[in-house]
């Protein structure tokens, strides 16, 4: 079945000896230019004795792994050229970030190299003596060389999350294909069965990433340039209490308001958007109030209540009535690139971690960052408590009391809102929870234990949730402030403006583009990429090329720009 090399003489093998240490060397100089630790080690290993070469019917080397007594070869014995085109055409997608499984002897991913469309291929495998062998043996200083090229032996998580999340772009590259070099894949099926894995996590993660620019992308934008005439103020937490609440809205804080009251006087009170209408009608004032959802219906969670005079901490994205309504705002940034321009030009402001993707989770960020090391969560439960979502007289019992009918009460609407939420059973009776609730918990856990801060739930919580600082010392006092601006908040729009104007036109693939780009160009570019990502899916059925996409991003922000400076 194999068509092994012919016997040689002793010349005849001296030569070719000298040609494969020829073609290793050109193999290995090729590898360390694009990654010179792999290179490295591959070149002090020894090959592994259960890979070995073969010449296939055209003439080409095909890897063969012996494995279980069995001889797996890679490619056809016949013509592998010609299989490797068959396996590009009916793999092919509208993506332009590939991942293949398997090196094997390269055949495979030459088609990709040579389509202009594919932006990225990373390539992963197993077995560095494997490695080893193939380089002895057949050329792939193509593969190696090519810019579009990343190569992944045994990655495990981290890397493998760390590579994904930093290079693939949704927003610019549409989809994420994956291609398997079928013999490959077969042969270390354990390995590429935990890759694949542990890609569908961080691609979940990504995909979740990308849904929410999609979602919020022109919101954002819009909501930050217009918030900068009215962030001009004065921008400082102090902290006057040694203790800290964060109050959500969660079913629990109806049981949990005497025990906050009992510990009012020692203790700054955090309250989500959601709660601070409740807990005035329950003659809490709270110190501060927190909002970062950037959607309009925030709206209702004021309304009925005279909120105007407690301070706002909000998010430079979030809604432009917002900063009309309150007296006193604080505003943060989080991890919106156009946000993080403006505190790197315009006028520095304080860092919020919202990843949690809940108040809760960003009122810990806060409170923790002027240096409260006490905290106690009130109605963050994260849970439903017998389908009630929400404590009572909150914002969604006003809505559903004002369109409630005899044939559909009040505890109807609320129990069809909680029965539409995909809700499972807990350990514990009566309370339900599901995906997205659950990841708030998880992401509230993690948060805790990486800044190891003293954080307890109130009585009656739902889900508690308790960690003890190790090293129990108080923190030290931070301020929690902003420094002045360095120019009128229209004068920086003009500048931004300007460079919009000024990016160079998109020629070519986006990475040669991107890499051609100056420093300051590349920022401004990042900055428009989550309203690129609206764009993508808001003209998902015209089928705009990457640089159609960019090209309109681009032009609307500029417009959008334009209007508020015209409008000042």
């Amino acid at each position: 079945m194999y068509k092994f090399y012919k016997k040689r003489t002793i010349k005849n093998y001296i030569s070719l000896k000298n040609m494969n240490d020829l073609l290793y060397k050109k193999n290995i100089l090729a590898l360390s230019s694009h990654d010179s630790n792999l290179s490295f080690e591959i070149s002090s290993l020894k090959p592994l004795n259960s890979v070995m070469t073969v010449t296939a019917k055209d003439g080409n080397i095909i890897p063969v792994i012996e494995k279980n007594n069995t001889k797996i070869q890679l490619h056809s014995l016949y013509d592998p050229i010609s299989e490797a085109e068959k396996l590009y055409q009916t793999s092919r997608k509208e993506c332009s970030f590939i991942v293949i499984y398997g090196l094997g002897g390269g055949y495979h991913i030459l088609p990709y190299l040579n389509d202009n469309f594919i932006e990225n291929i990373l390539i992963i495998d197993t077995g560095k003596r494997y490695l080893r062998k193939i380089v002895e043996d057949i050329d792939l200083t193509a593969i190696f060389t090519n810019p579009k090229v990343s190569i992944l032996f045994d990655p495990d998580f981290p890397e493998l999350s760390e590579f994904i999340s930093e290079k693939y772009l949704p927003a610019i590259f549409g989809n994420l294909s994956i291609v398997h070099l079928k013999n490959r894949v077969q042969s270390e099926s354990l390995f590429f069965e935990k890759v694949t894995n542990n890609i569908n996590l961080i691609i979940d993660k990504v995909s979740n990433d990308f849904a929410s620019q999609a979602f919020f992308g022109k919101r954002w934008f819009k909501n930050i340039i217009n918030n900068l005439k009215y962030a001009e103020g004065p921008q400082v937490i102090p902290r006057t209490k040694p203790k800290a609440a964060i109050v959500g809205a969660g079913p629990s804080l109806e049981f949990q308001l005497d025990h906050l009251k009992n510990d009012i006087n020692d203790t700054l009170i955090f309250a989500s958007d959601t709660a601070a209408g409740y807990l005035l009608l329950n003659n809490i004032t709270p110190d501060y109030i927190i909002s970062i959802d950037c959607q309009h219906i925030t709206y209702n969670h004021l309304t009925g209540y005279d909120l105007k005079d407690i301070p706002v901490i909000i998010e430079l994205g979030s809604p432009i009535f917002l900063s009309r309504y309150f007296k006193n705002r604080i505003y943060v940034t989080s991890g919106n690139p156009l946000s993080c321009l403006v505190a790197s030009v315009w006028r520095y402001f304080q860092y919020v971690d919202t990843a949690g993707g809940n108040v809760s989770y960003a009122g810990l960020s806060i409170a923790s960052s002027i240096g409260i090391n006490e905290i106690t969560l009130y109605g963050v439960d994260y849970s439903y408590m017998n389908y009630k979502p929400y404590a009572r007289d909150t914002f969604i019992y006003k809505y559903f009391n004002k369109n409630s009918i005899k044939t559909n009460s009040l505890e109807n609407s609320v129990y069809s809102f909680a029965a539409d939420s995909n809700l499972y059973e807990c350990p514990k009776k009566d309370v339900y929870s599901n995906s997205r609730l659950d990841f708030y918990y998880k992401s509230m856990l993690s948060y805790i234990k990486k800044e190891d801060i003293n954080v307890k739930s109130a009585p009656h919580s739902l889900r508690k949730i308790f960690h003890k600082n190790k090293k129990n010392n108080e923190s030290e006092y931070k301020l929690f402030s902003s420094g002045s601006p360095k120019m009128a908040w229209d004068i920086f729009l003009e500048g931004y403006k300007e460079s919009l104007i000024a990016l160079p036109d998109f020629k070519n693939q986006y990475n040669k583009y991107f890499n051609s780009l100056s420093k300051k160009e590349r920022e401004i570019w990042t900055t428009i990429y989550p309203v690129c990502a609206t764009f993508r899916k808001e003209l998902r059925d015209n089928s705009l090329s990457t640089p159609q996409i960019l090209d309109v991003t681009k032009k609307w922000c500029i417009n959008e720009v334009e209007k508020v400076i015209n409008n000042k």
